[in-house]
């Protein structure tokens, strides 16, 4: 795809950043961020702040907690810019496997979802991409994706959902997703979207780790960034070698797996079990910049 620079994005519950390089590697220009967790907060400015430098500048935006900025229109008006696109990974534990699957039940986490609503009635932007666990698309029976199709689509946005696998899309981990895409003044789907083309593996474990492994494709990274062994059935980062011996995947590794890029490292603050948690709770970047792309192609030809 050919770049088209200008579409503005904002990025929330950003984590460390994979929509962020995702979206700027495609000419996109991000122009909000929020992220609630410290050290999060940390990594994400460490890396971005030599690169987008008027991120972090008055005023700042930069943001914490989304809930505090959506409490009335016109606080989201004040503190969020215009927008073409709003992205972001909503917290994942009430849909997954891993967490207690509460749903909107979990006040804390499964609330926020009516931020990302907010926002979208309040500022109108072209087109969103949010994300979540796979297991978001049976939970409840199907009805939670159901429900969240409703009330976007009465917004007048278009809901396109896809479950998504980060191998497919050039990455070794299986990294199973939900991905949700829509566009404005759209809720009958006269703009059509499609899912990109699947992308053959860039690299295999045998060359990430520089060792002979008998598989191609890695665990998906755990959020809680803690080693469970490898016979252990919840093991996520160790393997065993084809000579036998096992290797614990490094936090380089890790974030090869998932997509970042050769430049992006951890600031000293971050110890190897942050650094771990926090890739094991962020995006496939090849696979969201590949879905990314076909989303900028849809609105560089939509008026």
């Amino acid at each position: 795809m050919k770049k088209k620079r200008g579409w503005k994005f904002i990025d929330l519950f950003a984590g460390i950043g994979g929509f962020h390089i995702a979206f700027s590697n495609l000419g996109a220009v991000c122009v909000y961020v929020s992220e609630y967790e410290k050290y999060c907060r940390i990594t994400y400015e460490n890396y971005f702040k030599p690169r987008h430098p008027q991120l972090f500048k008055k005023p700042i935006h930069f943001g914490g907690d989304i809930t505090k900025v959506t409490e009335s229109l016109e606080k989201i008006k004040a503190n969020i810019p215009k927008f073409d696109i709003l992205t972001g990974g909503f917290p994942c534990q009430p849909f997954s496997q891993a967490g207690k699957k509460k749903g909107f039940l979990d006040e804390a986490r499964g609330t926020l979802f009516y931020d990302i609503v907010k926002i979208l009635d309040a500022r109108r932007p072209k087109a969103y991409f949010i994300e979540n666990v796979r297991g978001l698309m049976s939970h409840g029976g199907g009805s939670t994706i159901k429900e969240m199709e409703r009330i976007i689509r009465k917004l007048g946005y278009s809901f396109h959902a896809y479950p998504v696998r980060a191998s497919d899309y050039g990455l070794p981990t299986h990294r199973p997703r939900t991905y949700m895409i829509g566009f404005r003044n759209n809720a009958d789907n006269h703009i059509k979207f499609e899912a990109p083309s699947k992308i053959p593996l860039k690299f295999n474990l045998s060359k990430l780790f520089a060792k002979k492994i008998d598989r191609e494709i890695g665990y998906t990274l755990r959020l809680g960034g803690v080693s469970s062994g490898i016979d252990d059935r919840r093991n996520w980062d160790a393997y065993r070698m084809s000579d036998g011996t096992v290797h614990k995947i490094t936090v380089q590794e890790a974030a090869e797996m998932m997509g970042f890029p050769a430049d992006f490292t951890f600031p000293k603050e971050i110890s190897k079990r942050q650094a771990m948690r926090q890739l094991g709770n962020s995006v496939a970047i090849s696979a969201i910049q590949a879905y990314a792309a076909q989303l900028l192609e849809v609105i560089n030809q939509v008026k």
